[in-house]
């Protein structure tokens, strides 16, 4: 028996189901608010700020403020969209309760994910590592399409033990969550 597997694996598995549940509220919260049609993937800069959401408590509230350190994140066709650079919290980290970004004013705040861009496949397979105790995890942008990403566990690389992530393609083709447990 490889009980550190099982357990890797198990953690997997949690964060696939907490965003599972995620994305089905904010699906339904993007019905009902006219924001399924918006394509982050397509254009960026323009439509970003119509799709830009935090949670407060446990609702889901609207905001046009790109402001971090309120835990605002993005939607694509409703979903949680992915998101790349080294200065923001994605929806994928903060569904499941972690931190890429801790500023001053965030009391308590422990940075447990490590941001990092990866646009090569050599990239991908570079293990997620910090010298820093607190990080669990790296969260892994591998586009600047804001397409696909990885949620890397520490000591392992996104072709190893991680939670793979692919965007929305249409409000009717929701995202696809993919674990890859062989190297766990």
């Amino acid at each position: 028996m490889d009980l550190q597997r099982d357990a890797r694996i198990a953690y997997l598995n949690g964060m696939k189901a907490a965003i599972e549940d995620a994305n089905q509220m904010l699906h339904a919260y993007a019905i009902i608010h006219g924001l399924t049609d918006l394509d982050l993937r397509a254009d960026k800069r323009n439509q970003y700020r119509n799709a830009m959401v935090k949670f407060v408590g446990n609702k889901v509230v609207k905001t046009t403020l790109d402001r971090n350190d309120e835990g605002v994140f993005f939607l694509n066709f409703g979903y949680i969209a992915t998101t790349y650079g080294t200065d923001r919290n994605s929806g994928l980290t903060q569904v499941i309760g972690k931190n890429a970004v801790c500023n001053s004013k965030d009391k308590g705040c422990v940075k447990t994910v490590q941001n990092v861009y990866a646009p090569t496949k050599s990239a991908q397979e570079k293990a997620c590592e910090s010298s820093d105790k607190n990080i669990e995890l790296c969260y892994v942008a591998i586009d600047q399409q804001w397409e696909q990403a990885y949620v890397v566990l520490k000591g392992f690389s996104a072709t190893q033990c991680a939670l793979h992530y692919t965007s929305a393609t249409s409000e009717n083709n929701p995202p696809k969550i993919e674990l890859i447990t062989s190297g766990c």
